[in-house]
C-alpha cells in the first residue's frame, strides 16, 4: 500500500476532481481547490481521524465525494452545490 501526503497545494481551473485518494489512511492538510468538479474524491477508501483536515474547497459541484463513514475531518466549503456524499 502507498501512504501519500499531500499538503500546502492549490489546485485551480475545472479539474474533474482536485483530489484523488486512492488508497486508505493518506494524509491531505492545508490545501485550496477552486473551480473543480470534485474537491475531494476518497473513492470509497477510509482515512485516518484528523488526516483529511484544514482544506478549502471553493466552487465545486461535490466537495467530498464517495466518503466512508468517519472519514471526512474538517474542511472550509464556499459556494457548493453539494457538500459531500457517501460511499454507495
Amino acid at each position: 500500500m502507498h501512504l501519500a501526503t499531500v499538503s500546502s497545494n492549490r489546485i485551480l481551473n475545472n479539474l474533474p476532481t482536485g483530489i484523488s485518494l486512492l488508497s486508505s489512511n493518506n494524509t491531505v492538510k492545508n490545501n485550496t481547490m477552486m473551480n473543480a468538479h470534485v474537491g475531494i474524491e476518497f473513492n470509497c477508501n477510509a482515512q485516518a481521524s484528523g488526516n483529511v483536515t484544514g482544506n478549502i474547497i471553493n466552487g465545486a459541484a461535490t466537495g467530498l465525494d464517495m466518503v466512508p463513514a468517519g472519514s471526512a475531518g474538517v474542511t472550509k466549503f464556499i459556494s457548493l452545490a453539494n457538500v459531500s456524499a457517501g460511499c454507495p
